[in-house]
């Protein structure tokens, strides 16, 4: 993907209404923490994803979409994928190549009861057109999935209640949280049926709080938010590289409830991040740091 800073700092762009930033992650916009925050809030309104290249800006439709469909990580190729609500309420996963035509991912143990949150959510696409996300059973639990060549896994860490795939790089390392008994999120890196789990320093340990993870790219650098015990609605963004933590934190980035920075996405080889941050006045930007 391409990235525009050059300076080593955070750069902020201009803010931007909560609805058209909602429209660029799913795993933010429908707020997947089961247990935690209740229903996902779906896009409302009218609108349409875009795709840019250079100045060139490219808006598409999902059909059967109902409100703004949401879009996720581009690869290299051109191919997208997203996720949008239909009529009754169920979610489906959607992949678009640059030709613009669509194809449905629908994970066959998704529910589809309307008006319960159910279905499947696409959150990442890598360069092999492998797509993770994750999928609503018909008893509301989250678990994890791989898309791949037609075949569909599910990815689930043991002793979960649910679990959640957010992203995956090129090498197919699968990066994501899950949650326990007690409402904590906790991380968790799949490296081809292999799970490691891990925290993020600050990281809490009550209901509602815990480590979130956003990506990870090819070179294995990682990046995501956590929320404290003491700050439990504060995003507080993280990077792991080389072996250690490292706090990722816009400098106009507001300290209070639902404010902080959001890391979102990361190039392949780790050379820059982009995501959100809200100010202190909870207006939403958006931002690009190059590492």
């Amino acid at each position: 993907m391409p990235y525009l800073a050059r300076s080593g700092a955070i750069e902020s762009s201009v803010s931007a209404t909560p609805a058209v930033v909602n429209a660029v992650n799913p795993r933010f916009s429908l707020g997947l923490r089961p247990r935690t925050s209740g229903r996902r809030r779906r896009p409302a309104g009218v609108g349409h994803p875009f795709i840019a290249v250079g100045s060139v800006i490219t808006t598409f439709a999902v059909p059967g979409a109902v409100g703004v469909p949401l879009i996720g990580p581009i690869n290299n190729s051109g191919d997208v994928t997203g996720a949008y609500a239909d009529a009754s309420g169920v979610y489906h996963c959607y992949l678009r190549t640059p030709t613009g035509h669509i194809t449905y991912i629908n994970d066959p143990n998704a529910g589809a009861v309307p008006n319960l949150d159910e279905g499947t959510i696409g959150s990442d696409i890598n360069d092999n057109n492998d797509v993770v996300g994750t999928y609503v059973d018909s008893e509301g639990v989250y678990h994890g999935f791989l898309y791949h060549d037609g075949r569909y896994t599910t990815v689930d860490v043991p002793g979960a209640t649910d679990t959640i795939v957010d992203g995956a790089n090129d090498l197919g390392v699968m990066i994501g949280n899950y949650y326990d008994s007690a409402g904590v999120s906790h991380g968790f890196i799949d490296f081809h049926g292999f799970i490691t789990r891990f925290e993020a320093p600050g990281a809490g340990d009550v209901y509602g709080t815990g480590t979130i993870p956003a990506t990870i790219s090819n070179d294995g650098v990682a990046i995501g938010v956590y929320y404290s015990t003491s700050a439990p609605t504060l995003n507080q963004g993280w990077m792991f590289k080389d072996g250690k933590f490292t706090a990722l934190t816009d400098p106009k980035a507001g300290d209070g409830p639902g404010e902080g920075t959001s890391p979102n996405a990361i190039a392949e080889n780790g050379s820059a991040i982009d995501g959100y941050y809200w100010d202190s006045a909870g207006n939403l930007h958006s931002f690009i740091l190059d590492l």
